[in-house]
């Protein structure tokens, strides 16, 4: 799935500060950059630093080097030591801002694109990601309200109605998400992703025939998408398909066999048909793969308590130990 271009722009404004020497090696830089050695780039804004290191131009456009080949933290600190000398520039914002959220720090992404919003960006993007920011962060109204003045300003972006549709769904607004996620199959409809979000939203209307339909139309376009199987297992099973249920499965295994959301999800269909044994070795594998999952753990001691096994309440506190409160009741009715 394409994404959002991480550069805005490189700069070139004047230089007249610059000795002689350190404008060279920033010229030479630049020109390297442009043709995708970015390593090279490095070294030679490096020379361009140590010669001039109250230089803006070449400290952001190191940064835009080292974001170029994802080491986000070392732009970073490239695009703050840019902001100390001018901090009015939007652009360091704004790419400061992309490589916080591409290390997971949401809050600062979301403040970074709202000073680069203020101090004059006016680049749809911005407003993109400062909704991924907040959705990331849980503020899923946020989210929609920035991604409501994205469209507006480029209605004809497809990732940008599949992103409000996303967050619309996080809000429980599944009908509005699915209107979003048509507009972006209208604008797009060779994007494997939109077809399986909308697939979502609809298993969660419990329109699963419907939702096998989209599955199916994204199955065509990206048969190695193990989403699809996953969500389209989940649809057969609640239909009574249990025999394509189990394909399904079976198939988001085989593509991803280090992911054990395939095998949580094939161990509620196996408890369905009964074959308790084969259920609980799906558990065992997921709980292998994601120590953390602490529905797995759940799961796993309802089998174990239907089967008599004492073991059933080490893993209704490891459910607890995982601060769910899904397990309390099961404590305290089997466990001493």
């Amino acid at each position: 799935m394409r994404t959002i271009p991480f550069i805005v722009s490189v700069l070139i404004l004047d230089f007249s500060g610059y000795g002689q020497t350190a404008r060279s090696y920033f010229d030479q830089g630049y020109a390297v950059a442009h043709s995708g050695d970015y390593r090279r780039a490095i070294e030679l804004y490096d020379r361009s630093i140590a010669l001039d290191p109250q230089s803006f131009y070449a400290l952001y456009d190191r940064g835009i080097a080292y974001a170029n080949l994802g080491d986000h933290s070392s732009a970073i600190s490239d695009f703050t030591r840019a902001l100390i000398i001018d901090a009015h520039s939007w652009r360091a914002y704004y790419d400061r801002g992309v490589a916080r959220i591409r290390t997971g720090d949401h809050r600062g992404g979301q403040q970074d694109m709202s000073l680069a919003i203020g101090w004059g960006c006016h680049d749809y993007t911005a407003y993109s990601y400062r909704g991924m920011a907040r959705q990331f962060a849980g503020d899923y109204s946020g989210a929609i309200s920035d991604y409501d003045t994205a469209i507006l300003m480029a209605p004809t972006d497809a990732l940008l109605w599949n992103y409000r549709g996303f967050a619309r769904d996080r809000t429980g607004d599944y009908r509005g998400a699915i209107a979003d996620y048509d507009q972006a199959i209208k604008l797009d409809p060779h994007e494997d992703t939109f077809y399986v979000n909308r697939g979502f939203a609809r298993n969660t209307l419990h329109e699963y025939a419907a939702a096998i339909a989209d599955f199916d139309l994204a199955a065509r376009i990206n048969p190695r998408n193990i989403y699809i199987y996953i969500n389209r297992g989940y649809s057969h099973m609640q239909l009574g398909h249990y025999d394509l249920s189990l394909r399904d499965y079976d198939k988001a295994i085989e593509l991803a066999p280090e992911q054990a959301e395939g095998y949580n999800n094939r161990s509620t269909l196996r408890k369905l048909t009964r074959d308790l044994s084969g259920a609980l070795a799906d558990l065992d594998k997921a709980i292998s793969l994601a120590p953390g999952l602490s529905r797995a753990y759940l799961n796993r001691a309802l089998i174990k308590i239907k089967q008599g096994d004492s073991s059933a309440c080490d893993d209704f506190k490891k459910v607890k130990k995982l601060r769910s409160k899904e397990a309390d009741a099961y404590i305290l009715k089997y466990c001493k």
